[in-house]
Parts: structure tokens; C-alpha cells; sequence
């Protein structure tokens, strides 16, 4: 770089150019001496030429809703983190309901929403009322409009009992015709077989319902 400078000589004036090399961004320049107060300027970070790809939200998650009755709600909560630790987005009433929500608006409008409808059953479920049952009946009204191949309602025995008689379809009940995960028998053999109907924890590929 090229800076013109002036200086007098016996009374004539003349210019001089005083030659730095480098980036004076950030330097004085004194004197005739060519004398540089400063360092260079650091060098400014560059832009990516690629940017990072972006991170998968909630949304885009596959989504799991789970019912199951009060009285089971520590076992379930061990099946739902295991759910979630696999990636899944898991819809179970008391981590998503909060004050003040129409409840029961919010249950139907999440079993609607679900990727997969997880039906959790022991001999608790046998009481003389659940709302429970009030899930099963929207569940299987959805069911009911699906392709008979598709894996959506999956029964998961937690403690063995009979399973309810709901008709599913004609001459179907949940209890003849849906294979269920014996999860009291073995949890991690369960749990890999629920894995594989789930599939992906994310929604790319489920398919339109």
C-alpha cells in the first residue's frame, strides 16, 4: 500500500511515498520513517460455505399417544421413557395436560393427531369406570377408517388380563384380533417388538391416514 506524505527540505517542498505492506485497518502511521504503531487487524472469521443441516423439532417427530388407567401409571411411565428415549414424540395425559385445558378436547384431538395409538391393559383396567374406555372408542373409530394392514393400534399387555371385546370391525374385537406386546412376560423383548411397528422415530415415512 501506497500512503502520500509531504515533507520540507530547505524550505522546498516535496512528496514522498511511504510504502507499507499489509492491512493498515487499525495502524497509525508516524513520521517519515515509515513507522507503524499497531498490529494488523485481525482477520475477520469467514461464512461457512455450507450451512449446518437444520436439527429435526417436535413436530416432525413420530407421535406416540398412550392410554392406559391411574392405577398403572408407574409402569407406564417406565414403557413412555423408554419411548421417548428412542426418539419418539410420546402423548400421555399427565405430561401434556395443563390448567385451564378442555381435557378431554385435547385427548381426542391428540389420538387423532398420533402416528400409533398404544393401548396399555392389566387387570386394573377392569375397573368399574375409566375414561379409558372413552379412549378406546375414539381409537378404534379411527382404526375403523384405516387399511386393514395398517399398524396403528397396538395393545401392550403390562400385567396379563383378559383384553376387552370392542368390535374393531365386523366379526372383530380387540381381543380376537389384535396381537398384543406381552410386556409381563419379557419388557425388552416387548419393548423391540413395539419398537420394529413404531419404526423410524421420526415421520418422513409414516404413512397417510
Amino acid at each position: 500500500m501506497c500512503i502520500p506524505a509531504r515533507r520540507s527540505l530547505v524550505g522546498v517542498d516535496e512528496h514522498v511515498t511511504i510504502r507499507v505492506d499489509g492491512d493498515l485497518n487499525g495502524q497509525v502511521v508516524l513520521g517519515n520513517h515509515n513507522t507503524v504503531v499497531g498490529g494488523p487487524a485481525p482477520a475477520m472469521p469467514r461464512t461457512p460455505a455450507v450451512s449446518p443441516p437444520a436439527r429435526q423439532n417436535d413436530g416432525e417427530r413420530t407421535r406416540v399417544f398412550v392410554s392406559y388407567v391411574r392405577a398403572d401409571l408407574v409402569i407406564v411411565n417406565r414403557l413412555v421413557a423408554d419411548l421417548t428415549a428412542a426418539g419418539y414424540d410420546v402423548w400421555i395425559d399427565h405430561a401434556r395436560l395443563v390448567p385451564g385445558m378442555r381435557w378431554k378436547t385435547e385427548i381426542k384431538k391428540a389420538i387423532a393427531a398420533g402416528d400409533f395409538f398404544v393401548a396399555c391393559f392389566s387387570p386394573h383396567y377392569w375397573k368399574p369406570e375409566s375414561y379409558m374406555n372413552e379412549e378406546l372408542i375414539a381409537a378404534v373409530q379411527r382404526l375403523r377408517l384405516m387399511p386393514r394392514n395398517r399398524l396403528w393400534f397396538i395393545p401392550a399387555m403390562l400385567v396379563e388380563c383378559p383384553l376387552p371385546d370392542l368390535p374393531i370391525g365386523p366379526d372383530e374385537t380387540i381381543a380376537d384380533a389384535l396381537q398384543y406386546a406381552d410386556f409381563g412376560a419379557d419388557w425388552n423383548t416387548a419393548l423391540r417388538q413395539v419398537l420394529a411397528v413404531l419404526g423410524s422415530p421420526y415421520r418422513t415415512n409414516q404413512p397417510a391416514t
